[in-house]
């Protein structure tokens, strides 16, 4: 049996729309428009006055500050400049290797004080060392070739006398063996006379003599020198040996002067002629021109002394056609061969030159030398030439 329960409606009512929480306080509509307004104004007299008023004012502070009234004074006007740029050392140098090899030692770090001529870097020598003791070598042959040469340009005397003749005079040019000038001694003379044989075998060296000078007749002491052993034929026939009697000069004695000579109670068989103790031609030993003359006719010199000097003869050569081909021939006097570089040295013994003379004279010689030898070692390039002057004492940079 079906049940049917009945449930009463229930009327639902709408909910009435929420209503906005009105303000405390609503101000009139015209007052707040008022306000509105106001502000606007005040915004725009703010700009107007930020900029064009201050500006003005600014603008009239600094001019009327930048002008000040003072008594009329000297004073130092101090004008400053500022900029900007790069501290540079003064003198700044680049310290180059002359020689390849290893670096065995090198004693400082970067940023250290160093000081002229300190150890920076020392160097395996290698063939640098081979090459400075060849050159060390060639340096001495060179000096005792110089000593040599410079000594045959010295015409010196033998012995002491008086010159008798000069062959030359200054500017000449001469060869080895022309005859520079005649000296002789004539403080001490010598008489050679003949004694009898029987009276010579009486007569022996060191003896006091008398010698009597011919027209005079005056009597000079002198020493026997010396007796021959072996009997020449004299005048008539006699057997005669020759004996030499040695005198000192009293001044007027010349080689024309004739004398007699006795020997104890042994006098010469006859007169002779007086000649001087030392007679000497001195030559030039090699050829050149004469430089200087130290002495004149009848000057007094001793052995040793330098009578005149000589310079090298001048090589003069044709000049050559123009297009012409000429042969240069040399030879270099030290080549330093390192493994990167090659340096030439030639060594000059002129004399009475300067150091330009040797540039003029010779730096195109060592410009030939280097073409040749550069083409011989190529690649390598001759980085230095030097010409090395005895006379002078010193090494001329020919770069």
């Amino acid at each position: 049996m079906e049940t049917t329960q009945t449930v009463p409606e229930t009327t639902q009512t709408p909910a009435a729309p929420e209503t906005e929480s009105s303000p405390l306080w609503t101000g009139p509509k015209k007052r707040r428009k008022w306000i509105k307004r106001v502000l606007v104004i005040a915004a725009v007299l703010a700009l107007l006055f930020w900029m064009v008023v201050r500006p003005m004012l600014g603008g009239t502070a600094a001019v009327s500050g930048a002008y000040q009234t003072a008594q009329v004074q000297r004073q130092d006007l101090t004008v400053s400049v500022s900029g900007s740029g790069t501290v540079t050392p003064i003198e700044s140098y680049q310290v180059s290797a002359l020689v390849t090899g290893e670096i065995l030692e090198s004693p400082f770090e970067d940023g250290d004080q160093v000081e002229k001529d300190q150890l920076l870097y020392r160097i395996d020598p290698g063939s640098a060392q081979t090459a400075l003791q060849q050159a060390q070598l060639s340096v001495q042959q060179a000096q005792m070739n110089y000593d040599t040469l410079a000594s045959s340009l010295q015409v010196k005397a033998i012995g002491g006398g008086v010159v008798q003749t000069l062959h030359v005079q200054e500017g000449d040019l001469v060869s080895a063996g022309t005859a520079i000038a005649d000296i002789t001694d004539t403080s001490t003379m010598t008489l050679t006379v003949p004694f009898q044989a029987g009276d010579a075998a009486h007569i022996s060296a060191g003896q006091t003599a008398q010698v009597t000078l011919s027209g005079t007749l005056e009597t000079l002491t002198g020493t026997v020198e010396s007796v021959a052993s072996a009997d020449q034929v004299g005048n008539g026939g006699a057997l005669v040996r020759q004996g030499k009697i040695r005198l000192t000069n009293p001044g007027a004695l010349t080689e024309t002067t004739s004398a007699t000579a006795r020997v104890g109670t042994y006098a010469c068989a006859a007169g002779g002629t007086l000649s001087p103790q030392l007679r000497q031609t001195i030559t030039a030993a090699a050829s050149g021109e004469i430089i200087n003359l130290n002495v004149s006719v009848g000057s007094r010199v001793s052995a040793g002394a330098v009578l005149a000097a000589q310079g090298q003869a001048p090589e003069e050569m044709p000049p050559a056609a123009a297009g012409e081909q000429v042969l240069v021939q040399g030879i270099a006097d030290i080549l330093l061969v390192f493994p990167d570089h090659l340096e030439l040295l030639d060594y000059k013994t002129d004399r009475g030159k300067t150091e330009a003379d040797f540039l003029a004279s010779y730096r195109p010689q060592l410009n030939l030398y280097a073409i040749a030898v550069e083409k011989r070692f190529a690649p390598k390039k001759v980085t230095y030439k030097g010409i090395y002057s005895f006379s002078l004492g010193k090494l001329i940079d020919a770069n």
